[in-house]
């Protein structure tokens, strides 16, 4: 597949979901704390990641926690809210951290409130996901909007740019 038709395809499983607003969101600062107890362990391959995301130019672009938060449903399923995604994957997310920085720097979505990016395939299954999801590659994001105002915007984007 081209690499621009690569990159849409990436934008278009983190935008789509995303018109559709479905929770109510949380605030990101649970999820941050949650990520610093969870994050100790998991210290010398986080720093690889972030390492290898900013050797792309696309670090700091999502905070960890919502970078690597598996669902919301993390509870309900049983698993991890937290995980890192297989290094196999870690470039596939690129072009996706691209458009979430456009998205940011024009106003119109806030990294912080990324909600799901990898999913195992048992993870994905319980959170209702597509066979063939972009989560299961690490090349979608969900997200919860705080209002009507941010879907709409959002949704122009989108369509301006699809």
């Amino acid at each position: 597949m081209p690499r621009r038709h690569r990159a849409a395809a990436c934008a278009l499983a983190l935008l789509a979901a995303a018109c559709t607003p479905g929770t109510t969101p949380e605030s990101p600062r649970d999820a941050a704390a949650r990520f610093d107890a969870w994050r100790a362990p998991h210290a010398t391959e986080i720093a690889a990641l972030e390492a290898h995301l900013a050797s792309r130019g696309v670090g700091g672009v999502m905070p960890l926690h919502a970078l690597l938060r598996t669902s919301r449903r993390w509870q309900a399923c049983g698993h991890a809210e937290f995980a890192i995604p297989p290094r196999a994957h870690w470039d596939r997310i690129v072009p996706t951290l691209r458009v979430v920085r456009e998205l940011r720097d024009a106003g119109v979505l806030d990294p912080a409130l990324g909600r799901s990016a990898w999913r195992s395939p048992a993870m994905n299954t319980c959170a209702g996901g597509s066979t063939r999801s972009r989560h299961l590659t690490f090349q979608a994001f969900d997200f919860d909007l705080p209002d009507a105002t941010r879907v709409g915007r959002l949704c122009r984007f989108w369509r301006q740019r699809g």
